[in-house]
């Protein structure tokens, strides 16, 4: 039996996608903090690159600098205001969200399927 080359290269490329995504996992503590780096200094080149032709280089950077201190804090603020906003309804959500898996636990169960194990982790309060 002969194998072609097309298939060779298929079955490689295949193995080597694999590979690359499991050293993209085993690595993540490295590789997701620099793809966040370079997502950054993706959406920023523009503008640097504009203020470079209108201003000295290192005012730019300063600019920019300044430019994502300002979208990170304006992030963080509407972050807090939301959290404050739904803090106060927290106990509300948790009433509808227990009501919501009791209703679908009744429902699993009128249909015969098994919710043994769900059932106890209810009644001992270890939802996850």
């Amino acid at each position: 039996m002969r194998v072609s080359a097309k298939t060779i290269q298929i079955l490689l490329t295949i193995i080597a996608t694999i590979l690359a995504i499991a050293a993209l996992k085993a690595t993540s503590a490295i590789t997701i903090p620099l793809a966040f780096a370079f997502f950054i200094a993706v959406l920023v080149h523009p503008l640097q690159r504009w203020l470079n032709r209108h201003v000295p280089h290192w005012l730019s950077l300063v600019i920019v600098m300044l430019v994502l201190a300002g979208v990170v804090g304006l992030a963080i603020g509407a972050l807090l205001l939301s959290a404050e906003i739904v803090e106060p309804k927290a106990p509300q959500y948790l009433d509808r969200l227990q009501q919501m898996f009791q209703d679908a636990m009744a429902w699993a169960k009128q249909r015969g399927l098994p919710v043994e194990q769900l059932s106890s982790q209810d009644s001992q309060g270890q939802l996850t």
